[in-house]
């Protein structure tokens, strides 16, 4: 499991970094699948995810992705096949459920 920040520019969405992770997942594996499962919730937020089931390399993901106003948080877990990913989605849950944004503000002072 793993942690991915990235800028979200001015037109960007969750929806449509969803739209390209999918699609670029296609351009590297044609066998790939992907389908939304259930949100996760924090608070009384419902965070959205998608699962991969990845055909050429017989692996399967899921990436919760979770929107803040300048960034946008992307929790993967990755397992190599579907027996493990069973067994690690709940930890996977538990993980996202742990997640707490700080701030968008961040201010560097130097000495």
């Amino acid at each position: 499991m793993y942690f991915n920040v990235v800028d979200m520019a001015a037109k960007d969405t969750v929806e449509s970094r969803m739209d390209a992770d999918v699609k670029e997942e296609l351009a590297h594996d044609s066998e790939a699948k992907a389908k939304p499962k259930t949100g996760i919730q924090i608070g009384n937020r419902s965070i959205p995810v998608l699962e991969f089931l990845l055909g050429g390399k017989s692996g399967h993901e899921a990436v919760a992705y979770i929107g803040e106003s300048r960034v946008l948080v992307m929790v993967v877990v990755s397992s190599a096949n579907d027996e493990l990913f069973k067994q690690d989605y709940p930890s996977f849950v538990k993980l996202v459920q742990s997640y707490h944004f700080l701030t968008s503000d961040v201010n560097i002072e130097h000495k």
